[in-house]
């Protein structure tokens, strides 16, 4: 009877231990985290990938052959502003507003669309190496 009993907490210790630890949430990023570092975006329902490199006030993006740059201009923690520092075509000249939809352990969601317009992109910018400036 004894014996029982211990095994029957010990079986009750080890799924309270298993509740407790299947709880744990792991780490995510910071808003403060997403504003510097090597990201790798992929919009929704799509296979492009867009590669870029941010600090707090530029981000140069990478696309096929293509390299540009912006400017940035957080309006707070969850939404920027994209500017092209030169832009060669009419469209280049529309600022690009991000929103960021969600934080996660080492990538974030956002929504986006060019001021004026109604049509909105949405993805993923996923932390491929943290900027140690």
């Amino acid at each position: 009877m004894i014996f029982n009993m211990k095994f029957n907490l010990f079986i009750a210790l080890l799924t309270l231990s298993m509740i407790i630890n299947s709880c744990e949430q792991k780490s995510t990023l910071s808003a403060k985290q997403i504003r510097t570092g090597t990201f790798i975006s992929t919009l929704d329902n799509s296979d492009l990938t867009t590669k870029f490199i941010r600090n707090d006030s530029i981000q140069i993006d990478f696309f096929k052959s293509t390299i540009d740059s912006s400017y940035i201009t957080w309006n707070s923690d969850f939404e920027y502003v994209l500017k092209n520092l030169n832009p060669k075509t009419k469209n280049d000249q529309f600022e690009f507003i991000v929103r960021i939809t969600g934080i996660y352990a080492d990538y974030y969601t956002y929504k986006g669309h060019f001021k004026g317009s109604k049509f909105n992109y949405s993805g993923k910018a996923t932390l491929q190496q943290p900027n140690t400036n």
